[in-house]
């Protein structure tokens, strides 16, 4: 979480890989579009924040990536 002034930003950190893609050859990769929403299990503050969409990239290796949510504006 980043805080911000009347705003803050979620950041979630992934580690994403897809097993059928081959891990030797750097041209051999996959895309998604993905968005999505933040919920928690706290019954007073349930829905989190929603998330921005990302494109992310598969390899055959994992790889880290961010999922952003709002951004101060």
């Amino acid at each position: 979480m980043t805080l911000g002034v009347a705003n803050h930003r979620l950041v979630l950190p992934v580690r994403v890989t897809d097993p059928w893609l081959d891990a030797e050859d750097p041209q051999s990769i996959a895309q998604a579009l993905l968005t999505g929403t933040v919920w928690i299990e706290q019954p007073s503050l349930r829905w989190l924040a929603g998330l921005e969409p990302h494109v992310v990239t598969f390899r055959g290796y994992v790889a880290g990536e961010d999922l952003v949510g709002p951004r101060p504006g």
